[in-house]
């Protein structure tokens, strides 16, 4: 690999040695990239502080390796400790999962543009459960696993309907399924106007799926954060 300018987002970074970080870099050029920075936790460093969770840079790297140099670095916007503090499980939450769908080197530009539509709106609104289903559904969309919803396809609106992979929405007879109203708010979008409980515990499931039962650790950490 020639030195080569990317821009992207830091998924995550973790130390390596005494004075150095490897990162993991969503790129729009190249999907997942794996980079080191030499001597970046050094305070004189020009990288220094530069590879935080989230920040949106601009790279130029080099090696032939998995593994890529850290040769220049441009720092295009990053996060408020303000948005840190109140949002901080959902990116952690936001970049596992990406860390999770994309292999590494696999071109991946429409999942980046998702993903930087969702860091845009998060600079101009909170980060909120809403937003994050929103991202979730379109993300699965893109990957293959759309849900689909289709309220004009039931024949009885009083009835509760679960989501079975691979067969879509069933009858159960109970209710804790999806009432007919909420199946049309969701088609059209209008995911504040469904259970949240629900909404999250199908985007869960259905992601189960596509990540092969791969465990996101974010899940793990904010329930114990709230025991």
């Amino acid at each position: 690999m020639r030195n080569e300018w990317l821009e992207g987002y830091i998924l995550h970074t973790k130390d390596f040695g005494e004075t150095s970080l490897i990162s993991e870099l969503f790129s729009k050029e190249l999907g997942k990239v794996s980079l080191i920075a030499k001597g970046a936790k050094k305070p004189k460093s020009k990288f220094f502080g530069m590879l935080q969770t989230s920040n949106k840079v601009r790279v130029c790297l080099s090696g032939r390796s998995d593994l890529k140099t850290l040769i220049e670095a441009e720092l295009l916007s990053s996060l408020s400790s303000t948005e840190l503090s109140s949002s901080a499980y959902s990116y952690l939450y936001v970049n596992e999962l990406i860390a999770n769908v994309i292999p590494k080197d696999t071109h991946a530009e429409d999942i980046f543009n998702l993903y930087d539509k969702l860091m845009i709106h998060a600079k101009n609104s909170q980060l909120d459960e809403i937003s994050l289903r929103s991202f979730e559904m379109e993300l699965l969309e893109l990957l293959g696993f759309g849900i689909h919803f289709s309220p004009d396809t039931i024949a009885n609106k009083d009835q509760s309907y679960h989501y079975q992979f691979a067969k879509g929405f069933v009858i159960l007879d109970d209710t804790e399924g999806f009432s007919y109203d909420e199946m049309v708010a969701l088609e059209e979008g209008k995911f504040h106007l469904a259970s949240k409980v629900k909404l999250k515990k199908l985007t869960k499931y259905v992601i189960g799926y596509c990540i092969e039962g791969k465990e996101i650790h974010s899940r793990r950490i904010f329930r114990k954060l709230n025991s």
